[in-house]
């Protein structure tokens, strides 16, 4: 995850997901609210930011609606407000009262503050938004209006939260899917173009290996061309000639990852379970696609970190 390095990030495990039936996260760095005050005294920069790990999967969004914030203020807490129906979820974690000891706000995603700000001062370990806020000139806050669908599965979810945030981009995957399928007819059209123009034979099984090749070849192309200038045309990536030869290789690494999982699937699936071959090729193209979607957008097209 990129942070500002003048921002140390301190993520504190508050018990919050066990207590409302979910996944318990954690990691390396992480600390119990009782612990924050010493954590921060073994940090150094201008700045802390303190995130609960409920609202740890958005802590690099949040940071970057913080920062251009900072100049003009001692404080600034983001306050989570679910963009539908999931508000109830919200309360109840708010009842919890964890979110505002550690923010200072029953919703709070986030506190950041200046690091001075706690010098000289009594704390104790779960009182730091307290001390910080007594001692704010100027406190701002702002509204995180996060999807609830995203909340939901980050908090219920058996998913990386990485992989539910891109798995539930539900415009994006139909795009995707869409590319997907022209390409498909693509590498139709140039296997048997080729064919043609090289006399491949039936009765020379080799001869269809180099059209098979191009149209393989011209079929992700095709799909490259596409999702360049449609599928991830929003997000932020670098546009030069480089930057774009780099995502095209990447996008070959990515698709014969797919292909992998599609031959693998196949043969454990038709091979060594006896299931059907059309219901192992489907299984596999499924798996195949995911595998490809998921890698494309976390790796391919990754946005580019200010």
């Amino acid at each position: 995850m990129y942070v500002d390095p003048n921002i140390k990030l301190i993520v504190v495990n508050t018990g919050v997901m066990e207590r409302v039936g979910g996944v318990r996260r954690g990691g390396g760095g992480w600390c119990r609210p009782q612990e924050v005050a010493e954590r921060i005294l073994e940090v150094d920069g201008e700045y802390v930011a303190i995130v609960p790990d409920i609202a740890y999967p958005f802590a690099e969004h949040l940071l970057s609606m913080v920062i251009p914030r900072l100049r003009s203020a001692d404080v600034v807490i983001v306050v989570a407000r679910p963009m539908d129906a999931l508000g109830g979820l919200l309360r109840r974690v708010a009842g919890l009262g964890v979110l505002r000891r550690i923010t200072g706000h029953p919703l709070g995603f986030m506190i950041v503050f200046r690091r001075r700000l706690l010098r000289g001062a009594e704390v104790r370990g779960d009182n730091i938004a307290e001390v910080v806020l007594s001692r704010a000139v100027r406190v701002t806050s702002l509204v995180f209006e996060t999807p609830g669908s995203d909340l939901l599965l980050n908090i219920y979810g058996r998913l990386p939260y990485p992989v539910v945030a891109v798995l539930t981009d539900t415009g994006r995957i139909m795009r995707f899917a869409s590319v997907g399928a022209s390409g498909a007819l693509v590498n139709i059209a140039v296997v048997n173009a080729a064919a043609a123009a090289l006399g491949a034979s039936p009765g020379n099984p080799l001869s269809y290996i180099l059209p098979a090749l191009l149209g393989f070849e011209a079929s992700l192309s095709w799909n490259f061309l596409l999702h360049e200038t449609w599928t991830f045309r929003d997000m932020r990536l670098g546009r030069g000639f480089f930057a774009r030869l780099k995502r095209w290789a990447k996008y070959h690494v990515a698709s014969l990852l797919s292909l992998g999982v599609q031959a693998s699937s196949i043969a454990v699936l038709a091979g060594l379970a006896g299931y059907s071959l059309s219901f192992a090729a489907m299984t596999g193209i499924v798996l195949g696609f995911a595998m490809n979607y998921v890698v494309g957008k976390l790796y391919t097209w990754r946005e580019k970190r200010d």
